[in-house]
Formats: structure tokens, sequence, C-alpha cells
């Protein structure tokens, strides 16, 4: 049996294929594979591929619910999920690396609490370390060393295993500054051990459990559309192809970059270090 959450997932997604059916007058339960493959073009054109193929489980456990064949295992079906993916990926722009001016717009846009606190070291960690939004979730304060002025941040996988150290200077000003955030962050939370980010409700009260691996994304949206940036360029992954633009203009190899960052391919890290967004 599916999830509460699964199930009304897919009477949504079916109510939309219905929908979709009838405005062509065409038959929705049983569908042919002619009519899906078709739904399947459109949704292509304003969603995203994940959001392709869940509409199109719905459409197979509907067609099994009531004892009929689901017309999503048909080739031409198959064929037109695999076309609507092409067409998706060609479609697809990564998000474009944060700037210094970016970076210290989204910066000030942060609030003076405890959450701001929170989003202010989160994001000079995420850049400054080259973190993935899953890292940026997963971190314990024990971590984060802060004894030498800079910050050294020990990097582990969801086994607990250590995959990589960053190490991260004192920025070039107070606002930007990744050790002084993050000093202000642990001394307004009062936090010794356990997750480094969580939760922070409306009334400054924190969460006892680590954040979701999607929390570090959702708070950086918010904070840029609060400093005037677009989200549509901008988002979390920013953070890491931010550090390694800044690095490659710093003079760092791309191997030195790699290593901050965790990429495993330099061909990456090399295609990122062409880009030139301006920044100085």
């Amino acid at each position: 049996m599916p999830s509460p959450n699964t199930d009304r997932a897919y009477r949504s997604d079916w109510a939309d294929f219905s929908t979709w059916c009838d405005e062509r007058g065409v038959c929705a339960l049983p569908s042919t594979p002619a009519d899906v493959t078709a739904y399947v073009a459109d949704l292509a054109t304003k969603w995203r591929a994940a959001t392709v193929r869940r509409r199109l489980a719905a459409i197979a456990a509907r067609h099994r619910a009531m004892g009929m064949s689901s017309p999503t295992v048909d080739p031409a079906v198959k064929v037109g999920i695999a076309r609507a993916e092409r067409d998706l990926r060609s479609r697809s722009h990564p998000t474009e690396p944060l700037g210094r001016d970016e970076l210290r717009a989204l910066v000030d846009a942060l609030p003076d609490t405890v959450a701001g606190a929170r989003d202010r070291a989160m994001v000079l960690l995420g850049i400054g370390a080259g973190l993935r939004r899953s890292e940026i979730a997963g971190l314990q304060v024990g971590d984060v060393d802060s004894t030498s002025g800079a910050l050294s941040v020990t990097i582990r996988d969801r086994q607990g295993t250590v995959v990589r150290t960053a190490s991260i200077p004192p920025g070039s000003s107070l606002a930007t500054d990744a050790p002084s955030a993050w000093a202000a962050w642990i001394a307004v939370a009062g936090l010794r051990a356990g997750p480094a980010f969580r939760a922070v409700d409306r009334h400054g009260n924190l969460s006892e459990a680590k954040m979701s691996d999607s929390a570090p994304a959702a708070i950086v949206k918010r904070s840029l559309v609060a400093a005037g940036l677009d989200p549509g360029r901008y988002g979390v992954g920013s953070l890491r192809r931010g550090l390694v633009l800044i690095a490659a203009r710093a003079g760092l190899a791309d191997r030195g970059i790699a290593a901050q960052t965790g990429h495993r391919s330099l061909a990456l890290v090399r295609e990122y270090m062409r880009r030139d967004d301006g920044m100085q």
C-alpha cells in the first residue's frame, strides 16, 4: 500500500491527467499509449522530469487498481518519456555561481535574529567549504574547528565517514567573514554539540534535530528573494559554484579547488573556472 503522502500525490496527479483528457475529448481510463505519449510531451513543456515520472506512476497505479493494463509500459510511451527527458535536460540551466557582490547582498539581507545568525553562518560556511546541501544539513558542531582563527571543516558522508576537510580563511570584510559568523551563531544558539544547523521557530527556539536535506535550499531561496536576487538564476548550488570561481580568480589550481569542494571531476571544475560572470 502506498503511504498517505504518496496516495494524495497520486490522486492529484490522476486528476491532472483526467482533466487533460477531458479537455481533449479522450478517454482517461483506460487510456491509450498515444494519448499518454502526447500527455508526456505536454508535461515536458511545463514541469521537471521528477513531476513527469510521478504523473506517469499515478496513471500506471490507477490502471492497475482497476485491473487494467497500464499504457505506460508500451514501447511508444517509453520512447516519448526518453524524448521528453532529453528535451528537459537540454532546456535546463545549472544555477549560476554567486559572485562577491551577490554574496554580500545575500548576507546583508539576513535579519538580526537567531534564524538570521544561523542563515549567515550556513551561507558563509556553505560557500567557504564548497558544501553540498546534504553536507550543510549533516554538519555537526564538532566538525567545525575555529581554534586557529580560520575554520577547519570536516565533511562526512551519510554514514559518518570523513570524505574531506576544508579550510576557510577569514573574509575580506566582517559581513562575509565565515569564522565570525560561525562564532556568532554558536554563541546565540548556545551550541556545544550535535547538529550545527537546525530549524528555528518564529520565537527563536531551536530544534534538537538536524534540518532536512532540502532545508538549505529553501533557506537560500528565501534569502535570495529578500536580497532582490533572482531565485531562478541562483540557488543553494550557487555556493559551491561561487567558491570555484572565487578560488580560481585567487590563483588556486583546479586540483586544489576540487580538493576543497569535493568535486571528483576536474573537467567539471574547469568548466566552472571557464565561466566569467564578471566577479572581481
